[in-house]
């Protein structure tokens, strides 16, 4: 061990002691300012941090803003002052990568990714699955700006919980950019379990393209652009097609839908195109008497739209052990004539599945007052033909023979015209000609109605002429039986009706009466109408018959084509040479002149 003296502590070349403890301190001084300056540093660095990850977040929400401005009706959405914004990780698939709100992703560079994956899914192009609410898979879609459901959603649920709890999935596109003026967003279900509405909205992104036409030749123009316009009524408003496509042109819309699941896409539609604030939805059914209890039916697969009071047009055949029996909910009664008091209707739609006469029973006050200037309504005789309500068969002819009465023209608006399947037409293209259904034509519609209900065109009862009964002529049931002349002559189970009051449009747009035989043309002329037209009974064409029979013909038995012969001369389709029909022809043709079928010509 080494001892150092004072002495050796102060020679040369040694510090004093005190001198030494005094750099020593400066040193830490030194030490602890530096030490500051590095916690400054490491807080400028963070705050910057935060400030590059804040404007990274707003410009990610502003890109998917703007994406969405593109997307028809949704630009208006986004430029509307006082939106809420809605942005939570609610959703159970939220923070997946993929916007499963059916929104594109918030990341476009991610978006090809997600249209991939959805490939992959098993949606078509342009499709998505549609998981998440609005503004519930905010990671993935960004904020939504506005409502998440319709204003009068009630339920406890958002509208795809709601649906998902129901175990209803959603799917969603836009509309068809080629056919619709103003594009929008359209959400439906799986159209492996519904038939109609969903499959032809996926195929095609439309909707009955006839009667779309006729939606915008009525409101384009005539509500005001952006703000409340003309009144449309929506009786069975179904997925809200018809409700969105009048409120895209600006007009207010009151809508009816009773089943809970098509109120929630309903919802989610008027949601998604930011039209909530013009449309009004009523949970309940219009039908006589008001204010009584009805139940309504609702497949769980097959055509979704045949829900109905009481399930008459429901095929219950298609329903299995998967899918279950149909659902029933209870619902009250509403009158028009009470919910559009002291209101002018521009446009009164009613798709009710064969209670369309019960519709326009609550609606009488509306009609005397002239309050209706457009019935655009489905015509179902057919509902009650298939339960065999053969006493209720009037109730539809008298239905339109009230609306002549009121002062309507009426036109027939076939399938060949409204269309499920989209054949190219532009909604906003012109409207060819439709044949009138005149007084006239629904008065060999009560004919039917009274010979069926009597029994009298049962062929036990009241038989054909003996030359077609040995052939097996008598043998029809509906359309074969049906008068030539009436307006269900010319159409199967349903089709559609437009009632105007307009006097320009009746002008333009009314053809000559309905019927496979004309009016003009005496009953007992002939069995046949003239060659020039290529509708059979029914509204089937002639020219299908023929070529239907011809390619089967040769598997039949002599009793099979007897029976096929049938088909082609009931429907009154002429006899062409590739098939054996000239004796059947002849046998109808000889009966007709002699005056000794049941079918007459009324005053």
């Amino acid at each position: 061990m080494t001892i150092v003296s004072e002495r050796q502590a102060h020679a040369p070349g040694r510090l004093p002691l005190v001198q030494h403890n005094q750099q020593q301190q400066q040193q830490q001084k030194q030490e602890h300012r530096r030490g500051q300056h590095s916690s400054k540093k490491a807080g400028a660095v963070a705050l910057v941090l935060v400030v590059v990850w804040l404007l990274l977040r707003y410009v990610v929400e502003v890109k998917v803003s703007v994406r969405w401005r593109t997307l028809g009706s949704l630009q208006q959405q986004q430029q509307q002052p006082g939106l809420r914004k809605h942005c939570s990780n609610s959703c159970f698939k939220a923070r997946n990568g993929i916007c499963d709100e059916g929104r594109p992703h918030a990341n476009p560079a991610k978006q090809q990714q997600q249209e991939a994956a959805q490939r992959q899914q098993g949606m078509p192009p342009g499709v998505s699955a549609v998981h998440c609410d609005l503004g519930t898979d905010c990671r993935d879609c960004g904020p939504w700006f506005g409502a998440q459901a319709d204003s009068n959603w009630s339920e406890p649920l958002l509208p795809v919980a709601f649906l998902r709890s129901h175990n209803v999935s959603v799917r969603a596109r836009p509309t068809s950019a080629n056919a619709l003026p103003a594009n929008f967003s359209f959400a439906f279900t799986d159209p492996a379990l519904d038939w109609d509405v969903s499959k032809h909205v996926q195929q095609d992104g439309l909707l009955e393209i006839g009667i779309s036409q006729v939606f915008y030749k009525l409101l384009a123009g005539r509500c005001r652009a952006g703000g409340p316009g003309g009144l449309v009524a929506d009786v069975g408003a179904n997925f809200g097609w018809h409700a969105l496509l009048a409120a895209s042109f600006g007009c207010r819309v009151i809508a009816w839908e009773p089943v809970p699941q098509f109120r929630a896409l309903l919802a989610l539609n008027l949601a998604r195109n930011g039209l909530s604030q013009l449309v009004s939805v009523r949970p309940a059914v219009v039908a006589h008497p008001p204010g009584s209890k009805q139940v309504v039916v609702i497949p769980n697969r097959g055509i979704w739209g045949t829900a109905g009071i009481g399930g008459a047009n429901v095929d219950l055949s298609i329903h299995d052990k998967a899918s279950g029996p149909p659902q029933q909910v209870e619902v009250v009664a509403e009158s028009l004539d009470e919910v559009l008091a002291g209101q002018h209707v521009d446009l009164l739609k009613v798709d009710v599945e064969g209670y369309e006469p019960s519709v326009l029973a609550t609606a009488q006050a509306l009609l005397a007052a002239g309050a209706v200037d457009n019935i655009v309504l489905e015509y179902s005789p057919g509902v009650y033909e298939r339960s065999s309500r053969w006493s209720e068969m009037g109730v539809h002819p008298r239905m339109l023979l009230d609306l002549t009465k009121a002062g309507f023209r009426l036109m027939h608006m076939p399938d060949t015209f409204t269309r499920v399947w989209w054949d190219g037409r532009a909604v906003a293209g012109a409207i060819p000609k439709l044949r009138e259904v005149t007084p006239t034509n629904l008065k060999y519609d009560l004919w039917d109605a009274a010979m069926y209900s009597t029994g009298a065109l049962d062929p036990t009862s009241k038989p054909f002429c003996p030359a077609m009964v040995a052939l097996g002529l008598d043998n029809q049931g509906i359309p074969e039986r049906l008068h030539p002349k009436s307006l269900h002559s010319a159409f199967g189970h349903n089709t559609n009706v437009w009632a105007t009051k307009d006097a320009k449009i009746a002008a333009e747009l009314i053809g000559p009466p309905e019927g496979v035989i004309p009016l003009s043309q005496p009953i007992n002329a002939s069995w046949f109408p003239p060659e020039s037209v290529t509708m059979g009974l029914g509204g089937v064409s002639c020219r299908d018959v023929v070529d239907d029979l011809k390619s089967s013909l040769s598997l039949k038995s002599k009793r099979d084509v007897a029976i096929s012969m049938t088909v082609l001369i009931g429907r009154r389709c002429r006899c062409v040479a590739a098939l054996p029909c000239k004796e059947y022809e002849a046998a109808a043709e000889a009966c007709a002149k002699e005056g000794t079928t049941p079918y007459v010509d009324l005053p």
